[in-house]
């Protein structure tokens, strides 16, 4: 059940060392599951990092348009918000199922453990 709370506070490096270090089959599938989600989640969350900072480069720069900055700094904000909140909710309701004694698999993630 902590791996999923652990998912929220250390991302890939928590999961993963939980993955590395579990002892039942129960622990290592919902940790393999939190590992399938927080892979993906961590690569989008820093390319909507990337595309937030660029936009703020630009602005600051100033040597394009004023309409494209703005528009890569709330597309950057918009997708760390969206996949923040995302993040939020699944690692909640897996943490519950694995209350429950059920090794939940999160959704629309593929298999990469």
């Amino acid at each position: 059940m902590g791996v999923h709370v652990i998912g929220l506070c250390f991302s890939v490096l928590g999961v993963g060392l939980v993955y590395l270090v579990s002892s039942t089959d129960f622990d290592s599938r919902n940790a393999k599951n939190a590992l399938n989600w927080h892979i993906p989640f961590f690569i989008a969350w820093n390319g909507s990092a990337v595309v937030a900072f660029i936009g703020v480069g630009l602005a600051s720069a100033g040597s394009v348009g004023s309409i494209v900055p703005r528009l890569l700094l709330l597309l950057g904000l918009f997708g760390l918000l969206v996949l923040g909140l995302a993040n939020l909710v699944v690692c909640f309701v897996a943490t519950g199922k694995a209350f429950n004694g059920e090794s939940w698999e999160y959704p629309v993630v593929p298999e990469l453990v």
